[in-house]
């Protein structure tokens, strides 16, 4: 597909393996997306990240939460809302991890959201720690108010023109 080097663009992420570069090193890595059933009525979604080392085989990616490999998602039981998504962005030609959190925990109203964003980094230089990890660049919070985090990513592109990639 194509698209504009600076523009901002969901990417889309099926149930199961996904292919996408997610460093852009001309490598195929994978975003592992699936449903986390916690037996209630309603499934959450979980990412996991496999990143293709140059010298060959995968490294999975830690999740943006301490000690944990996959992100989940929450969605209130009884209802759709989901009231902490996340989504993979492509923004300025560079793939991001975004998360959307409503300020306010609540099913039926609209609320703000709080977005961060996240940027893959590579680093080697400390022994035992991951050789790949997201780090926090950017926050805001929506200007308006949203039921669910995938109608509050609508909104991020906007608000990433006070952002500068480094």
């Amino acid at each position: 597909f194509s698209f504009n080097a600076n523009a901002f663009n969901l990417i889309e992420l099926n149930q199961g393996v996904n292919n996408v570069d997610l460093n852009d090193d001309g490598l195929i890595d994978y975003a592992l997306l699936a449903q986390y059933d916690n037996n209630k009525s309603h499934l959450s979604q979980t990412i996991t990240f496999y990143v293709h080392k140059p010298e060959g085989g995968y490294s999975i990616m830690p999740s943006i939460v301490d000690d944990e490999f996959p992100y989940f998602s929450l969605s209130l039981s009884g209802s759709t809302v989901t009231v902490s998504g996340f989504s993979l962005v492509r923004y300025k030609d560079k793939i991001y991890f975004s998360t959307a959190d409503k300020s306010i925990i609540n099913a039926y109203d609209d609320q703000f959201f709080d977005y961060v964003l996240y940027e893959f980094i590579s680093s080697d230089e400390h022994p035992g720690t991951p050789l790949f990890h997201w780090q926090k660049v950017f926050s805001a919070t929506s200007i308006n108010k949203y039921n669910s985090a995938n109608q509050a990513f609508t909104e991020l592109g906007s608000l990433l023109a006070n952002f500068e990639p480094g």
